[in-house]
């Protein structure tokens, strides 16, 4: 392809070998030879500040991703540059999506181009940004003695403007070191927080962490972060350093012993073996008697506490020998402690069958019944004072007149109306009685 133009030098800014190799080959197709490649944006970002004549001179061309931000964020930071302010930026965007398009507007790119993409666009592209190189030119020689300072302190601060990058957290270590020795602790903590993102500095970021809250004066913070970084360093096995922040820790007056902890885990994770390594290098940080009570604890943990008491003692032996007042002290402690948990067993056994003895005679007592009383009950009467066909009043048989009285002395019918004292039956009832059931029967008899 002949080119009618030779444009001015292109700084492309990739995060990906091959989108960088095709790119490199379209822009030097289209008319560009000299082309400079990077991937962080913070090294290009320094890059262009350092030298802003020879930034206006060129075209920055900006993929969608770098290796440490985006391009959006690159053209957001390069725009903060009082000296930057108009040179000119290509942003490169993944595809013609307007969402995309529109997100990135007031991010300060000069003009966007979407991919795919042809050499002609590109071509058409570079011809419109060579335009505003002129002006960029003479607007940095114009503001060559403005201050730049703030845009420094903004680079400084770089760590707090990125996204968590899992694929950097060492470089994000590094970058919070820096704030720490500059004493920039917001920065310093940003940064330390992305570093956590790696198992393997962990723990250095969490003792960052600390430092950093220290130099905020908030001592709460930094405690809690020592504790952490203590943790972490025992988990993975960095022994010098657990114990050199949990001395830090000890001076501070906290007790709580992270070898204790981890080990406690193990054993009830069932690995023993790893218990007892956590637990041997934690005799630097206490006395052979604390020791020796806190493994025997430990001990009784186990699912099979004579197992772990084995390894124990064998690993004493080794480092110790055999007679080291250690392994004495964990045997006397071990014994102690298999004697309380049988008594607080056996006691519990007691409760137990004390309660249920107890239950056992609660439903075994017989109720009292209630006393009778004297009165007899109020019949229900119907709607007019009248007795109901299912309460009618049944005379007292003992109340019947006696037969021995004489027909002829008119006697008096008793009053049903008020109730009739209790009296015991005499000779008279009774034959009164056996006439009555008598006359039933007969005249049940005839009935039939």
């Amino acid at each position: 392809m002949t080119q009618s133009q030779v444009f001015p030098p292109v700084l492309l800014l990739s995060d990906s070998h091959l989108p960088n190799a095709v790119d490199k080959k379209v822009i030097r197709e289209a008319g560009c030879q000299q082309i400079t490649s990077m991937g962080l944006g913070e090294e290009a970002a320094r890059f262009l500040a350092d030298d802003p004549l020879g930034a206006a001179s060129r075209i920055t061309v900006v993929n969608e991703r770098l290796t440490d931000m985006s391009g959006e964020q690159f053209c957001t930071l390069v725009r903060m540059h009082p000296r930057l302010t108009g040179i000119p930026l290509l942003l490169v965007l993944a595809s013609e999506n307007e969402r995309d398009q529109l997100q990135v507007l007031g991010c300060g790119a000069s003009d966007l181009l979407a991919r795919p993409f042809s050499v002609e666009v590109m071509q058409r592209k570079l011809q419109n940004l060579s335009s505003a190189i002129l002006p960029a030119q003479k607007l940095a020689q114009t503001k060559s003695l403005i201050d730049s300072s703030a845009f420094d302190a903004c680079l400084d601060d770089l760590q707090s403007l990125l996204r968590p990058n899992r694929h950097r957290p060492e470089e994000f270590f590094k970058a919070g070191m820096q704030c720490l020795a500059q004493k920039k602790w917001n920065s310093a903590i940003s940064a330390f927080h992305r570093a956590m993102s790696s198992q393997l500095i962990k723990g250095e970021a969490e003792l960052g962490m600390a430092c950093a809250y220290k130099g905020k004066g908030k001592e709460r913070e930094m405690t809690l972060w020592l504790q952490k970084a203590c943790d972490s360093f025992v988990a993975c096995g960095k022994w010098q350093l657990a114990r050199m922040v949990f001395a830090r820790l000890a001076a501070r007056g906290e007790t709580r012993n992270p070898f204790f902890v981890q080990a406690r885990k193990q054993i009830l994770d069932g690995h023993y073996e790893d218990a007892v390594t956590t637990l041997m290098e934690s005799l630097a940080t206490v006395s052979e008697s604390v020791a020796g009570a806190k493994m025997a604890e430990l001990c009784t943990l186990a699912q099979t506490p004579s197992l772990m008491l084995d390894y124990l003692s064998s690993a004493i032996g080794q480092r110790m020998g055999d007679d080291s007042p250690l392994a004495g002290c964990l045997f006397r402690n071990f014994s102690l402690k298999q004697k309380e948990q049988s008594e607080r067993e056996e006691k519990a056994s007691e409760e137990r069958a004390l309660n249920l003895s107890r239950r056992l005679l609660k439903t075994e007592t017989p109720v009292e019944p209630e006393p009778k009383t004297s009165q007899r009950p109020v019949k229900n009467q119907g709607k007019v004072g009248i007795p109901t066909r299912e309460e009618e009043r049944i005379p007292e048989l003992f109340s019947l007149p006696d037969d021995t009285v004489k027909l002829g002395s008119n006697p008096k019918l008793p009053d049903f109306s008020a109730p009739t004292p209790l009296r015991f039956p005499g000779l008279g009832d009774l034959l009164t009685m056996i006439k009555m059931t008598w006359h039933l029967v007969r005249k049940q008899h005839h009935s039939f």
